[in-house]
């Protein structure tokens, strides 16, 4: 009995004592829901990522009954392995180790001496002298004097997301591959552990934009990033995060490399995140839109209690524990203003477009879609669906959350500043493309099946007064299921916990979709 279980579990005798194996055996390690009974078929699955969560779950199991015989295994985990751990938040991933050697830092490295070196396009050039421009040396006793400390670094923060900036807009249409030979990568992940602090998020964010556009670019790329020093801190960011956004954005980064090195089916552009994807095929996407000055790190937040501590997404944090059908979760991102400073800024239409490839490059269309938007999101929600039919006709729901059908007359203190962006033309109360948009896609929209709105019912703190945003004569949609919600335009959309009226809507149409229309 002992020599064909250790032959099973392709091990010898020295690794594993009689007493343990036949423990190991009885105490149902390798537990039938899991189907694997070796962790070294585990270990191959993560590599593979097939089964990817059952057999993390397995392994996990096994490591609890005989930590030293599944350690051992671990060392047969490549970099894809030691990927799926670190996104799907394994404890084991806290043996993570490589054989790769990083290159020593050099005595008095830098950011900003690594930035120096870095020689890209004009653009890149502009922004490195408008960077060093007047920067005072630590050792220029006098300029320090003449500066305030704390506007300094204010200064120096603007100075280094403005680089930040450059270097996004050029992963984003250029070849990633210059990046890893000037050591971009070593040079954020300097930056990052300098300003990994909640009260940077928007450089922190920044940075991990432009590292997952490396990571997605090739599969050298994504070799280099996996290699670096950057898997281990993604792991970290992961299963012990110091910032409230860095979940979401590491998960982005392995993602987009694994798709690289042939262990992903897509990679995520830059406006969609996924807070979740299942292992099964999913039956159905969710997909998040938020709305104006909203993005994927702020509107999808928890509503903060002083008497608990918030969950940084509920989107991410809930529904996959809370909808027992394989689903897969998306969230569209994008940048709104109020003014244009001699750009123009996309119009609904351009969006539309950017969405629609960005969509379908993850698959989006394939299965039946559920759309969940706030505010502006829902106009954008309407033009897609009405610029593709395809769209349209897999979309089984959408819940919207005070969108302003009909346009916000808050809109109107607005339109008297200077240069009003498209965003604020469309949000008009008397604006004629918003009007027709509605009427257009009221009449095409007669067989998605459920429509459902939530309306505010608290005043808005904005510009020192408070007002209403989307009124409920803007908000109803004109169809389905209609609920006034105790809370103000921002906090619609943050549920305080699982028995609030917007997650309770939110479940029940997603039961109703799932049940009804997959």
């Amino acid at each position: 009995m002992r020599i064909k279980l250790l032959k099973a579990l392709g091990l010898s005798a020295a690794a594993l004592s009689t007493s343990a194996a036949i423990g190991w055996y009885q105490r149902g390690a390798y537990l039938p829901e899991y189907e694997i009974l070796d962790p070294k078929d585990a270990v191959y699955n993560i590599n593979h990522s097939l089964n990817l969560q059952k057999s993390i779950r397995a392994l996990e199991a096994m490591a609890d009954l005989s930590p030293n015989t599944v350690e051992g295994c671990l060392a047969g985990l490549d970099r894809v392995g030691w990927a799926g751990l670190a996104y799907h938040k394994s404890r084991l991933f806290d043996h993570y180790h490589t054989n790769v050697e990083h290159p020593e830092k050099e005595e008095g490295q830098t950011f900003t001496s690594l930035m120096q070196k870095i020689e890209l396009d004009k653009n890149w050039r502009k922004a490195l002298r408008w960077f060093f421009l007047n920067v005072c040396a630590e050792d220029d006793l006098i300029c320090h004097d003449n500066q305030e400390p704390e506007r300094t670094a204010r200064s120096k923060r603007k100075r280094i997301h403005r680089v930040l900036q450059v270097l996004f807009y050029l992963t984003e249409f250029d070849d990633c591959k210059p990046m890893i030979d000037q050591k971009v990568p070593q040079m954020l992940h300097m930056l990052f552990e300098e300003y990994r602090e909640d009260e940077h998020a928007e450089l922190v964010i920044l940075m991990l934009k432009i590292l997952a556009n490396i990571a997605g670019y090739n599969k050298e790329c994504a070799t280099h990033v996996f290699d670096s020093e950057w898997m281990k801190t993604l792991g970290e960011m992961i299963l012990n995060p110091k910032m409230k956004v860095e979940p979401l954005l590491a998960r982005k980064v392995l993602k987009n490399g694994c798709y690289q090195l042939g262990a992903a089916h897509y990679k995520l552009p830059t406006d969609i995140y996924e807070f979740y994807c299942s292992d099964e095929e999913p039956k159905m996407d969710i997909i998040f839109v938020h709305g104006f000055r909203g993005s994927v790190f702020r509107t999808w937040r928890q509503k903060d209690l002083s008497t608990e501590r918030p969950t940084q997404f509920w989107p991410m944090d809930w529904l996959p524990t809370d909808i027992q059908t394989p689903v897969r979760i998306l969230a569209i991102d994008y940048a709104t203003k109020f003014l244009r400073f001699g750009k123009v800024y996309d119009r609904i239409q351009d969006r539309s477009h950017a969405f629609q490839k960005s969509l379908q490059s993850v698959g989006v269309g394939d299965r039946p879609i559920l759309f969940i938007c706030h505010s502006m999101g829902g106009l954008l929600v309407k033009q897609m669906l009405l610029d593709n039919p395809q769209l349209m006709k897999n979309t089984v729901g959408i819940l919207f959350m005070a969108t302003p059908h009909r346009g916000s007359p808050v809109v109107a203190y607005i339109h008297h500043l200077l240069r009003p962006t498209e965003d604020i033309r469309l949000l008009r109360l008397d604006s004629e493309y918003n009007r027709d948009l509605h009427e257009k896609f009221v009449e095409k929209s007669k067989d998605i099946p459920l429509i459902t709105t939530i309306i505010e019912n608290k005043l808005t703190p904005i510009f020192g007064t408070h007002k209403v945003i989307v009124p409920a004569n803007s908000a109803f949609f004109g169809r389905g299921a209609v609920y006034h919600v105790s809370e103000h335009h921002h906090n619609v959309c943050k549920p305080a916990n699982r028995e609030s009226l917007t997650y309770c809507v939110i479940m029940n149409m997603i039961k109703d979709a799932i049940q009804n229309y997959t």
